[in-house]
């Protein structure tokens, strides 16, 4: 009896991974696709504005499950919610883009935090895609004092370690 009980723990466990590295998987390429997506056509378009709901869908799923949705960015390795996120031959180009985008602005980590709307995001994301950061000046702190000016509250930036 104890050894089924183990079994069905493991069972859940296991079946818990897979869904969690399922989302992330997800998470990676919804959010990759929307800073492509932001940076080819306008707010309006109906290409970007399909790739914003269920990447928000999504953020909030995971919120609710695991009470936080963190990407960070470690030595070009990108992590979500302190999962590595793993990719091939044929994601390496989203890996590249979001990898770049966050480094020419020394964004360590965004954290997408409760309360957080559709609206928040939208704008957050047309941010990311579209500022470009200055070499000579501090791209960080340009680009948080513009998520800070559009008032997006639900969107939390670190900045990345000083030796990367």
């Amino acid at each position: 009896m104890e050894e089924e009980i183990q079994k069905e723990k493991g069972d859940l466990s296991d079946y818990r991974r897979r869904a969690l590295f399922k989302n992330v998987e997800e998470m990676f390429i919804r959010f990759s696709s929307i800073l492509r997506t932001a940076q080819i056509y306008d707010s309006n378009n109906l290409a970007f504005i399909g790739q914003v709901n269920p990447l928000f869908t999504l953020i909030q799923k995971i919120i609710n499950e695991s009470g936080e949705a963190v990407f960070h960015l470690r030595e070009n390795t990108l992590f979500f919610n302190g999962m590595r996120v793993k990719f091939d031959f044929l994601s390496y180009n989203r890996f590249k883009l979001l990898a770049d985008e966050l480094s020419k602005k020394h964004i360590g980590a965004i954290s997408f935090l409760p309360g957080l709307d559709v609206e928040e995001l939208t704008q957050f994301a047309i941010l990311l895609a579209k500022t470009k950061a200055k070499d000579d000046e501090d791209p960080f702190g340009d680009f948080k004092a513009k998520v800070e000016t559009q008032e997006i509250r639900h969107i939390f930036l670190d900045r990345t370690h000083p030796f990367e």
